[in-house]
């Protein structure tokens, strides 16, 4: 691509090195430590219409002390409930002892109680038993056991289960790759509104990998991907709509969606659009240029490694004043990463 041009007679025509629409960032791999903590971390609801009162209020308080950092109280409240063979708390001493939350990290001893959860049908248990035997912690590493596990999970209706199923086949995990299976599961994570299963998927319809190549289906599943809260999935559907005429209001929301949880190619992309008021596309549909945000955005991606955004950054900083400059200098360093909420979709009409 071209460089940007730096001498302000010239700004009109200066091109900024940007992103391709079909340029997206990769998926995440299977059993990623992210979604490892995800996973771990968060404690099962149960269904107090289904078991006593005294073992739902029980549950409850040791919930609200572990919340409230008060770790020991938690886990002796759990043991209590896992002597009766109570499937979340054996779950969540396997989490306490995996994480060091209240007792030594003992991933043996996490293991041991993920496997009697497991024997309870709690699937966070297959899921959370299934990475350690991926990574070899406190078990046998046995990639092929951990695939197993993940099937089980799956079969029990777990969304994070199906979408690292779905990875493991994208990735060859235990079993040989099979993209043709991984969409499968992906799409079964997706339709259960998994965030990133959503936008692997998406990813593959837009590349047709292992799948029929559909753009339409693609944009589907990153609106998915996005109702769920995924900003991956809100920069994909920006790098698509920027492309498109008559979608670049909307692009732009996608893409300050992103780029404010940290997509640096969503940052370095909203700069662009808001240093140009317009889309790849071009026409009269263009928004109102705002340069002190794009060299804003343009600071933040290239802090952040993007070198395509150190190159429109100085680009864009030549053309502007100093007091300009400095402005967006400031927004940048004050920038933190905030994650995406989920939507609501758009309700259906049932007035008939």
């Amino acid at each position: 691509m071209k460089r940007a041009l730096i001498s302000l007679l010239m700004w009109l025509s200066a091109t900024f090195a940007g992103t391709a629409a079909d340029d997206l960032p990769p998926a995440p791999p299977a059993l990623a430590q992210h979604q490892a903590q995800d996973q771990a971390l968060v404690l099962p609801d149960i269904d107090e219409d289904e078991i006593d009162p005294e073992t739902a209020e029980a549950f409850g308080r040791a919930g609200d002390a572990y919340g409230g950092g008060d770790f020991t109280a938690a886990i002796s409240i759990w043991k209590r409930l896992a002597e009766a063979g109570f499937g979340p708390a054996l779950f969540n001493l396997g989490v306490m002892h995996e994480h060091g939350r209240g007792v030594r990290t003992n991933y043996a001893a996490a293991a041991g109680w993920y496997r009697r959860a497991a024997l309870k049908e709690v699937p966070g248990a297959f899921v959370n038993l299934a990475r350690l035997h991926v990574e070899g912690r406190g078990v046998k590493r046995d990639p092929a056991e951990a695939l197993h596990l993940l099937e089980q999970a799956s079969q029990l209706g777990s969304a994070e289960a199906q979408f690292n199923l779905g990875a493991a086949y994208m990735k060859g995990l235990g079993a040989k790759a099979d993209p043709q299976e991984a969409a499968v599961w992906f799409e079964m994570a997706a339709e259960q509104g998994h965030a990133l299963a959503a936008y692997n998927l998406g990813i593959m319809y837009q590349a047709g990998k292992g799948i029929e190549r559909d753009l339409a289906e693609a944009e589907r599943y990153f609106s998915l991907g996005a109702e769920a809260g995924d900003a991956l999935s809100h920069y994909a559907l920006g790098a698509i709509m920027v492309d498109k005429p008559g979608n670049l209001k909307a692009a732009a929301d996608h893409l300050r969606i992103a780029a404010e949880a940290g997509v640096v190619a969503a940052q370095n992309r909203l700069a662009i659009l808001l240093a140009t008021g317009k889309g790849a596309a071009g026409g009269k549909d263009g928004i109102t240029r705002d340069r002190e945000s794009a060299l804003m955005w343009f600071h933040v991606a290239a802090g952040l490694g993007a070198a395509n955004a150190a190159k429109n950054r100085d680009a864009l900083a030549a053309t502007l004043t100093d007091d300009v400059r400095a402005r967006a200098k400031r927004r940048a360093d004050a920038f933190r990463p905030k994650p995406v909420p989920p939507t609501e979709p758009a309700a259906a009409d049932s007035s008939n």
